[in-house]
């Protein structure tokens, strides 16, 4: 079984490194990262993609209903992209900057 690196940097003190086995617990929660992480991407695409279609009717000079729903399901999918951030931070699954 391979090991992990951890190191810390610490400004004049150098690098501090320490090798360690994988646990079954880093295993979980590095593949439920990757899934995460593939989730928010998904997520983050259907919303610049909601605020293209809405740009796109602004111009053609579609009615305003267009717009509206194309705009609602932009901030709808900002929320649960904003809900779900929160929720994998206070689970662990993804943490900022990996620091």
């Amino acid at each position: 079984m391979a090991s992990f690196q951890f190191c810390i940097i610490g400004g004049a003190f150098g690098i501090i490194c320490e090798y360690t086995r994988p646990s079954k617990d880093t295993r979980i929660v590095s593949a439920m990262t990757i899934i995460i992480k593939t989730i928010l991407i998904v997520l983050f695409v259907f919303i610049l993609f909601a605020l293209g279609s809405a740009m796109f009717y602004l111009v053609r000079g579609d009615n305003s209903e267009r717009i509206v729903k194309a705009l609602t399901w932009r901030i709808g999918l900002s929320l649960l992209l904003f809900v779900i951030l929160m929720i994998s931070f206070a689970l662990g699954w993804i943490t900022p900057n990996n620091i």
